[in-house]
């Protein structure tokens, strides 16, 4: 609506009025609701679910009323993860897809109940890419720790999968029956684009040259932005890579999610410069 949400580092959450830019309410979330501040900060965006807005943050959420930020249900106070939650219908019930700091939960959007829990560690703690949900299954994985896929069900592990691929930082996009993602191993010096076959894990194509990068999908491509501010048009096809364009528009590293917004592609780097790139016309 007429809302922007945002919730910094330091768990400071703020409800701000789209066009003037008014704070309509805010909460310090380590203060008010005594949840842990996780260790290199809150990194997840809010999920606007009905009338809830549903945080990571504590030990398996919290939710806030979006118009009022009354706190609705809290589940503890130890440190999140710093994934976005996601969404999914399990059994006619709205729930979300929790990476919590060293677990997987499915927690119901209404009342906060834990519907299952799969331990899930990470090194040093960094679980951070959204989980991907697809065809009854949950795929989740972090820094260098292979992906696992999970029954939305139950949180037991899907039969069939096996890979290799250990994605940092964002957890890719399905099309079809493929999964698009990065793969960065510990101490490897550079990262691969690869395309994975979602039933099974197996890898169909990699394409290194993008270190460790991020990307979204759209109008069946896909739109990549490399670690260094490369920013690539990439068809989505199981059959190899094929970038359709591609430019240097920014620099220093690249962590963020590429955002396309009205024929415009939004990109921001570490330090904080953001770039808008016009594609109305490609």
């Amino acid at each position: 609506g007429e809302r922007v949400l945002h919730l910094s580092r330091q768990g400071d959450f703020f409800c701000l009025d789209l066009a003037s830019g008014k704070v309509i309410f805010q909460k310090q979330l380590a203060k008010e609701l005594g949840v842990a501040v996780p260790e290199w900060g809150f990194a997840s965006s809010p999920l606007v679910e009905g009338k809830l807005l549903i945080l990571n943050a504590g030990d398996y959420g919290v939710a806030l009323d979006k118009t009022t930020g009354k706190v609705v249900w809290q589940n503890g106070k130890g440190s999140a993860a710093y994934a976005t939650p996601v969404p999914f219908d399990l059994d006619g019930t709205r729930c979300v897809a929790l990476l919590t700091h060293r677990e997987c939960a499915a927690v119901e959007v209404a009342s906060g109940k834990v519907r299952w829990k799969t331990q899930f560690k990470s090194n040093y703690d960094t679980s951070a890419g959204a989980p991907v949900v697809h065809d009854g299954t949950l795929l989740i994985s972090a820094y260098n720790v292979p992906a696992v896929k999970l029954n939305l069900r139950d949180g037991t592990p899907a039969v069939g999968w096996k890979t290799d691929t250990r994605v940092h930082f964002n957890a890719g996009v399905v099309l079809g029956a493929d999964l698009y993602a990065f793969h960065a191993q510990a101490g490897k010096p550079d990262g691969e684009l690869r395309c994975l076959d979602w039933p099974t894990g197996a890898t169909k194509w990699a394409q290194k040259g993008m270190g460790v990068g991020s990307l979204m999908a759209a109008d069946g491509k896909l739109i990549v932005l490399s670690e260094t501010g490369e920013l690539l048009v990439v068809k989505a096809s199981p059959k190899g890579f094929d970038a359709l364009a591609r430019a240097q528009v920014l620099g220093k590293k690249c962590w963020t999610v590429p955002v396309l917004a009205n024929g415009h592609v939004y990109i921001r780097n570490a330090p904080g410069d953001l770039v808008c790139v016009d594609v109305t016309s490609r």
